[in-house]
């Protein structure tokens, strides 16, 4: 479209739905396909050369030259003709602006990623009208997103339902490109993240094989990668059951579905490849039958890992559908009782009948290797092949290899899975064990000549629903798997009677010891070698043979270990794994790599308190307390006598040390890394290496000779590696002992190098200029690369600094700059030691200084264009413009431009270049210039978030175990390009760590215990004198503090380094409970994540250590390369101060460092480490200057923060069982108690009043009124109640004594006042003295409590409520759905009484805020219930609650809860499937019969679309008729509600930017978005704009734009619903909203003066006023709601 300034372009594209789906072999397709296509097209072509013979010259025919010569006086327009005018036309267009629009909407665009078969990760896209909003003109670019929705779900297969990994997170987007580049992400809600550990652990497995797609294959071998990545079988099938049957295979859904049938037949471990007989993308479900039969088995969904059983066959059939790899699927089929080899001999399995006399025969073919079903085999030394094979009566089954149990051995069932009896034999045996019954117990034992067995049971659900079929595995182990996971040596081990040795990382099954011998537990000792064994430690049986609870496993128990009786003690762990596993292990190695035994030193031992330690072959085992207790490094000299010793402590990162020795000193560096837990075997070990502190490395094609600061020489062949090591003088004051300086040159160099300095500091790369020859000068670099102390030193050709002459006639001069400082003064050389580098136009050359590292080390050069001269720092980058000019040649003649000099980065060069002014980069200040605070943002991006949270969810069971939250997160980041500085600003305003499991408390559950109505919802830990809050951390916010602020500025440097000029963190105080109640479960569940293998992301691998050890460094040695180095300054860190409270078991303590957990061990009187409110305060500090390795420095921050942690805990041990007994039980339930004790002190306290005032007793009453509020402790109150129990006693006799003492002062009337007085005494007396000792007893616990526990700490943490309840799991084995609140309050209220609800479906909602009831329909696989939510937890049942009746309540752990649910009514009320008889729909009611009473659901508020009522009533109709299926219960209705969700988002959307609707959420909208009508508001603004003379009226400036129609939306626009019919002066006019929906009323509220205008300067602006002031803009909101 052309308009008078400009052209304008527009786009509009509109999706329904766009899906695509990539898998990794799929990408790896995808990244070979180029490749084969130019190989495919590029056709080798022979080509021939023709020689043409000599042109003979063209005729000319006559006139012809007469009419070229009127051709050239011809015009264009002669030429061109008509054409012309297009040509002007084009050119006319060109001229004017280009503006191109673009705006793209999807209703859902679904992007899949798939494994070999099937999606497992989506990401949903939702973009509705106006959606993507791209708008360019004239070079800049304008992009909105203004309303936007992303979420990520995951597949878990242990369901077959689609996960969110990330909740729908709606946003806004906007990114503007022109000279400034902004980018802003607006969050709109919340962003939510989910972790389950099952799709989690899937998705981890997967990534490696995606990222190893998308690097293309290697020409010589694509084809090959290529065609084994399409042979390779995705679905296999592995049958051990003995007959025939028929699997069913479902393709596709609804009436286009087909169905497959595959025979199946045995196959052991011959699997069946079922890839070529069905379609695996249509694939949608399996089901078995028995051949011939009319029943087949539940369906096996394809994206779902279960198992469901067979009917019709002979025996118990199970079918289970597995993924044994992440690149293909297994269906197995077999009977439900199995038996797994987990030893390392081979065995002959015989089955016997019940009557034990029979032997039931079995087929090879039900055997198969277990790792095809993704069992791991043990990781134990091959044994000898297997020629036996099995006969009639017995069944062979190698080590790692599965059997079925054939029906005729299945014995009496146990529970709900069966036993079978058996009698084993190894190969090596001639005789079988006795028939022996295995499955009934959880760990039985069978024993066979001199060999015992473990058969180890486990179990698992066929379906979702628990109490059904189970599959049961028997596994086969031996008594005891004894792992050495020693690096040396050979390990010899005594117990019950027994020796054995075990080799160094290697396992031994030991078959000597019986199940029995076991349980009566084992005195072990261990020996290394053949020195002394060790003390004994006794092992309990149970420890042995059962699982233990805690992920870590039991404390281990530390055995001596020496080398010789005279030798010094290592550690060796032993460790109880369950089911017979021990585990030996030396926590913590000494790597030797220092080369000492390769010179002249002498032999280097390892001490400790005066005796050698442990070693062989470079490796020294080490004591437990190596940390706080010195080792000594030993040199001794070649007769045997100590030469040198060195005493230190194991650092906790590395440390680096000079140690004189007599032939002079050595720099040494101790480093402290990990063993790969893995390599040996799942063992925590430390290993210490050491190593020289300095390698020179020539990395040059050139013999180098170096000189020492103490003048000695050695050469550096080419690629040459050497240590080198240093003198120290005795007196070190003032010198950097880990510093040293060297010089170096080139064989045919004339003069060495200036000096070199090997420190931390002077990481990076910095260049050398050498005088080779007289007048001929070489330029070289050394790069240092510092990491953990040591020192790599590459010297190489070449530099990093570069000057580059890109003009074409202009010539630079460059001379390097010395600064030398003599005292205070700072002294510049250019003389002889820097030469002038001449650069020719268009040439490049190296630049160095002779002495770089002289004075303040700068980089500065000064540099001559013609006649003038600048002095250039080419540490910063930055624009030096020139008075000078420069020629260069043009298309037509050549022009003259102006000059510049620039220094800037390109890649690891550092270029100083000469170049015209008007490129990029020109203007920019010059050097030497202020540096201000305030950056002009070349680049901005900011990110706005209410709220990020992430929720760790378990599986096993079903339950939320963490929610994590971030409130009021905003990110800054800008960049200024032509300063080349960066901002980085990071807030947070509110950060909390919630557990939400069961039994935690927070600020709602202070309540009155002896409210009936609420005791049901306070935790069981507060009855049981405990207390464990949810919110285990959580900042103070105090005063609107936020958790936390940081900011960061980057300079401009052209050097690799990051310069830091200020960095600011500032943290609020926190509060912090740690507790194994938590830590356990999440423990267990980061095992779930990572799997059996673990993580394994930390740590070398044991035999690439020991590979190395006790080499010297310099074999096979890599110099580093040079790393990221920072330089900081002005680093602030605010004060920390972190409240503590903790309770754990010494076992849980691993996270600490090593002397850390020694001292626990030594100075806790019991096994619990306990932090009561300890405050742990650090001041605020402003850290040095510094320059080197970045990740040294962070870690030097991160080790001297620790080390200060923990010496501030030393300090406050007081008020930790490290230097105390063991708490009173009174003060570790003093919480519990107070709270109990307030209420019933209230309670007594109230009674016992009344019961005073009736005694008449005015002394009495006095007395007791005085002593109130006197006691203070435990010990006062139970005094004061003692005390009234005597007065209680003593009462008794008042109806004798009172009359007396009446008569003596008041006579007869006296005697008839006592004798009612001591009547009245004697009943009433002792029942008052009893209720006020119970109310002293109350009050004393309550003061001691508080006392002990109520601090201010203590009542912040208790009063502080979570930000997020628990989250309802749906289905039996627990689906994740999106966050929901309402849900949240049901599972508040009825805890385990929702296990397995699958559908919640809101029927009402009443009241308001408090006092507000949602009624919601609960769907089960077995029954429906009504329920209602509340905002508080109260118990009184509404209307619909009390017309059903109650269904039966789940066990409850608490007596006393589940007696306050009886009386309350906290159970479900309902209907079970089974007693419901039919069910029809009047309208929007649901009638429902059953139990002879009619029953009522009203939907009217429901907000149920057709087809979500249709699929409820389907799914009533299937549960009536017993079809429900247990594994995909009301999945219809499920998917039916989640379109209406999508759908009414779509249309809120569409009509919101089609008739600037806004959508206001009714109470069934409030209550589900699941498409329910919702009331919608018009919202129109009216604009003025004040003019002087004529005051406020209709906008006419010209810039005023669509403001000039009055009547406009919230982004300025006309709006649309302006009557078409009306033009713009006729809609000016109106005196309300001229739109199609009329009867519109405006809205005045606070902040709009009486009118209800507003009053701003300009419309985008964020603030607007109500007083006019200057202002001379103004609006006011019309508003409408309809539905």
């Amino acid at each position: 479209m052309e308009q008078k300034d400009f052209l304008s372009v527009n786009v509009e594209v509109k999706v329904g739905q766009l899906s695509l789906s990539a898998s990794p072999e799929a990408v790896q397709l995808l990244m070979g396909l180029p490749e084969a296509m130019v190989s495919t097209l590029t056709v080798p072509v022979e080509v021939k050369q023709i020689q043409d013979p000599a042109p003979s010259p063209p005729l000319e025919k006559p006139g012809e030259e007469a009419e070229r010569a009127s051709l050239k006086t011809l015009d264009v327009t002669h030429v061109l003709g008509e054409d012309f005018a297009a040509l002007q036309r084009a050119e006319e267009l060109q001229k004017k602006r280009m503006r191109t629009t673009v705006s793209v909407s999807f209703d859902d665009a679904t992007f899949a990623l798939s494994d070999s078969i099937m999606p497992l990760l989506r990401l949903r896209l939702e973009a509705m009208p106006p959606g993507l909003h791209v708008e360019v003109e004239s070079g800049c670019m304008d992009l909105k997103l203004d309303e936007a929705s992303l979420g990520v779900e995951i597949l878990n297969p242990r369901h077959g339902v689609w996960e969110p990994f990330l909740e729908r997170f709606d946003f806004a987007l906007s990114m503007k490109l022109a000279e400034t580049t902004s980018l802003n992400l607006n969050a709109l809600g919340p962003l939510l993240i989910n972790v389950v550990p099952t799709p989690t652990h899937q998705m981890l497995e997967l990534l490696p094989l995606l990222l190893a797609s998308l690097r293309p294959p290697k020409r010589c071998d694509q084809s090959e990668s290529l065609s084994s990545a399409v042979a390779k079988t995705k679905l296999r099938l592995v049958s051990l059951w003995g007959g025939q049957l028929d699997l069913l295979c479902s393709n596709g859904s609804g009436a286009k579905a087909t169905s497959t049938t595959v025979g199946v037949y045995p196959t052991g471990s011959n699997y069946l490849t079922l890839d070529g007989q069905v379609s695996l993308l249509a694939l949608r479900q399996f089901r078995v039958r028995a051949p011939g039969s009319s029943y087949t088995s539940d369906p096996l969904w394809f994206e779902q890992n279960a198992a469901v059983m067979v009917p019709g066959c002979q025996g118990d059939v199970v079918a289970q559908l597995l993924t044994p790899q992440p690149d293909h699927r297994l269906l197995f089929v077999a009977p439900p009782l199995r038996l797994h080899n987990c030893t390392d001999v081979a065995l002959a399995i015989r089955f016997h009948d019940s009557t034990t006399k029979a032997v039931v025969q079995q087929m090879d073919s039900a055997v198969c290797d277990a790792s095809l079903l993704g069992l791991r085999e043990l990781r134990l030394p091959e044994g000898e092949p297997i020629s036996e094979r099995s006969t009639e009566n017995e069944l062979i089954l190698p080590p790692n290899s599965l059997c079925a149990v054939p029906t005729g051995a299945m014995g009496p069932k146990t529970g709900s899975a069966a036993s079978t009896i058996i009698s084993v034999r190894p190969l090596s045996s001639t005789s079988f064990s006795v028939p022996t019954l295995v499955g009934a117990q959880a760990i039985e034992g069978i024993s066979c000549a001199q060999m015992h067995f473990l058969v180890v049971q486990a179990i698992e659900n066929i379906g979702q629903q628990a109490g059904l079929e189970k599959v049961k595995t028997l596994s086969i182990r031996p008594p005891l798997l004894l792992t050495n996971a020693l690096p040396i040596g050979r390990l010899g081990l005594q117990f019950a009677s027994a020796t054995v040795t075990v080799p160094a990382l290697q396992r031994l099954c030991f078959y000597g010891t019986s199940l029995a011998e076991l349980r009566r537990g084992l005195n072990l000792c261990a020996q290394l070698a053949e020195g002394p064994w060790s003390g004994k430690e006794f092992l309990a049986g149970d420890d042995v043979v059962d699982t233990t609870g805690n992920v870590q496993g039991d404390e281990a128990k530390v055995l001596e270990l020496r080398i010789s009786s005279k030798g010094a003690a290592a550690a060796l762990n032993l460790e109880c794994l369950g089911h017979g596993e021990l585990r030996l292990s030396c926590p913590h190695w000494l790597l030797d790599r220092s080369g000492l035994k390769e010179t002249s030193y002498g032999r280097l031992e390892v001490h400790t308190r005066g005796a050698p330690l442990p070693s062989l072959e470079g490796v020294t085992l080490l004591p437990s307390d190596c940390f706080e207790t010195p080792c000594d490094f030993v040199i001794r000299g070649p007769n045997g006598s100590v030469a040198a010793k060195y005493s230190m402590k194991m650092p906790p990162n590395f440390e680096a040390f000079v140690w004189r020795v007599p032939n002079g000193c050595l720099a040494l560096n101790l480093q402290t890394g990990t063993v790969l837990n893995s390599s040996v075997f799942g063992a925590t070990c430390m290993e210490f290496t050491l190593m020289p502190r300095l390698l020179l490395t020539n990395a040059s094609d050139e013999d180098l000779q170096i000189e020492t600061s103490q003048r000695s020489q050695l050469r550096l062949a080419p690629g040459e590696s050497r240590v080198m090591h240093w003198e120290v003088p005795e007196n070190t004051d003032g010198i950097d002992v880990l510093a040293t300086t060297f010089r170096f040159r080139p064989s045919y160099a004339n003069a060495f190098s200036g000096a070199v300095l090997c420190s931390d500091a002077s990481a990076g790369s910095t260049p050398f200029s050498l005088t080779t020859a007289p007048g001929v000068v070489e330029v070289w670099s050394v790069d240092v690369s510092p990491l953990h102390g040591n020192l790599g030193v590459s010297i190489r050709k070449g530099s990093d600094f570069a000057a580059v002459n890109r003009t074409e006639d202009v010539r630079m001069q460059v001379q390097p700059i010395s600064r030398f400082i003599h005292g205070c003064v700072i002294a510049i050389s250019s003389g002889t030691g820097e030469k002038v580098i001449e650069v020719a136009p268009g040439e490049r050359l190296p630049i160095g200084w002779a002495t770089p590292f002289a004075g303040n080390r700068c980089r500065e050069a000064k540099v001559t264009v013609g006649s003038e001269e600048l002095s250039i720092d080419l540490q910063r980058t930055g624009t030096w413009p020139l008075k000078a000019l420069g020629h260069r040649h043009g298309w037509i003649r050549e022009e003259t431009t102006g000059l510049a000099l620039r220094v800037s980065r390109h890649g690891t060069t550092t270029e100083l270049s000469l170049e015209d002014s008007a490129e990029k980069g020109a203007g920019s200040p010059r050097s030497g210039a202020q540096v201000s605070d305030e950056i002009s943002a070349s680049l901005a991006l900011r990110v706005k978030l209410g709220r990020a949270g992430i929720s760790l969810i378990d599986e096993n069971p079903p339950r939320e175990l963490f929610f994590f939250s971030l409130d009021m997160l905003r990110l800054e980041y800008l960049q200024d390009a032509v300063r080349d500085s960066e901002k980085v600003t990071l807030s947070v305003s509110e950060v909390q760590a919630i557990c939400q499991l069961p039994d935690r408390t927070d600020g709602q559950d202070k309540v009155n215990m002896l409210d009936p109505s609420r005791l049901q919802h306070l935790p069981d830990a507060l009855f049981k004198n405990q207390e464990f809050p949810a919110v285990v951390l959580a900042n103070h916010s105090a005063g609107g503090k936020s958790f936390l602020q940081f900011q960061m500025m980057r300079e401009a440097t052209s050097s690799r380094d990051l310069l830091i000029s200020s960095a600011r963190l500032d943290v609020d105080k926190l509060d912090f409970t740690l507790d194994e109640r938590w830590l356990t479960p999440l423990q267990t569940w980061l095992m779930h994540i990572s799997g059996q293998g673990g993580f394994d992301l930390f740590g070398a691998p044991a035999s690439e250590l020991l590979a190395k050890a006790g080499k010297p460094i310099t074999d096979g040695y890599v110099a580093p390369p040079v790393p990221a180095v920072v330089q900081a300054q002005g680093v602030k860190i605010s004060a920390l101060d972190t409240t503590v409270w903790c309770s754990l078991r010494l076992k849980y303590l691993e996270f600490l460092p090593a002397y850390i957990r020694a001292a626990v061990k030594v100075f806790s009187a019991s096994n619990y480490f306990t932090l009561d409110g300890v405050s742990l305060a650090l001041p605020a500090r402003e850290l040095e200057p510094h320059r080197g390795s970045l990740q040294d420095y962070t870690t030097a921050i991160r080790a001297d923060y620790s080390r200060s942690v923990l010496s501030h805990l030393a300090s406050l041990l007081g008020k930790s069982s490290l230097l105390n007994l063991p708490k009173a039980p009174l003060k570790l339930g003093g919480a519990a108690v107070a709270l109990m004790s307030d209420g019933l002190t209230d309670v007594t306290e109230g009674a016992v009043s009344m019961l005073r005032n009736l005694t008449m007793d005015e002394e009495f009453i006095e007395r007791k009124n005085r002593s109130k509020g006197q006691i203070q402790g435990a010990g006062q109150g139970f005094a004061a109640a003692g005390k009234s129990l005597m007065e209680g006693v003593e009462g008794i006799f008042d109806v004798v004594r009172k009359p007396v003492e009446g008569a003596q002062t008041g006579g007869i009337w006296g005697f008839g006042t006592g004798l009612a007085k001591g009547a009245m005494g004697t009943l009433v007396k002792p029942v008052a003295a009893l209720g006020t000792a119970v109310g002293e007893v109350a009050d004393g616990l309550a003061s001691t409590s508080n006392q002990l526990n109520v601090n201010e700490g203590s009542e912040r943490r208790r009063n502080r409520r979570r930000l997020r309840l628990p989250r309802l799991l749906y289905g039996e084995l627990g689906e994740v759905r999106p966050f929901v609140d309402i849900d949240a309050q049901l599972f508040q209220r009825y805890g385990q009484f929702l296990q397995g609800v699958c559908e919640v479906i809101p029927l009402e909602r009443q009241g308001s805020d408090a006092s507000r009831v949602t009624t919601v329909l609960l769907l089960f696989s077995q029954n429906l219930a009504v329920a209602a939510a509340r905002e508080a937890p109260r118990n009184e049942l509404t209307t619909l609650e009390r017309s059903f009746p109650a269904l039966a309540a789940a066990p409850q752990e608490s007596l006393l809860k589940e007696f306050t649910m009886s009386k309350v009514g906290g159970g479900l009320r309902g209907l079970s499937y089974a007693d419901l008889q039919v069910f029809w729909i009047e309208g929007q009611v649901m009638h429902l019969k059953a139990l002879n009473r009619d029953f009522k659901l009203d939907f009217t508020k429901a907000g149920l679309q057709e087809g979500a009522r249709e699929a409820l009533r389907e799914g009533l109709q299937m549960a009536i008729d017993g079809r429900l299926q247990a594994n995909r219960s009301w999945a219809e209705l499920r998917a039916a509600l989640r379109n209406d969700e999508h759908l009414a988002r779509v249309r809120d959307m569409k009509m919101a930017a089609e008739t600037g609707l806004k959508m206001i959420e009714t109470d069934a909208a409030r209550m589900s978005d699941r498409g329910a009508a919702r009331i919608r508001r018009l919202e129109v603004f009216e604009v003025e704009r004040f003019t002087l003379g004529f005051g406020w009226g209709t906008c006419n400036w010209p810039t005023d734009g669509e403001l000039q129609w009055r009547w406009v939306q919230e982004n300025g626009r006309k709006h649309p619903q302006v009557d078409e019919r009306l033009t713009q002066k006729q809609a000016t006019k109106a005196e309300e909203p001229p739109c199609q929906l009329g009867g519109l009323y405006k809205v005045i509220d606070k902040v709009t003066d009486k009118q209800g205008w507003v009053y701003g300067m300009a419309w985008s602006q964020p603030d607007w006023s109500q007083h006019q002031g200057l202002n001379l803009l103004r609006r006011r909101r019309w508003t409408r709601p309809f539905h």
